[in-house]
């Protein structure tokens, strides 16, 4: 199993082009399941 709680990722911390493009996510993979993530 894959697990991950709260995750943020910010691109360009603390400049004027910072981009956050990843908020709190959270997310259970279990054995066996496929996930894709785009975009």
């Amino acid at each position: 199993m894959l697990k991950i709680e709260h995750l943020t990722k910010v691109f360009y911390p603390g400049t004027v082009n910072e981009k956050m493009a990843i908020n709190d996510l959270s997310l259970n993979v279990e054995e066996g399941e496929i996930v894709c993530v785009i975009g």
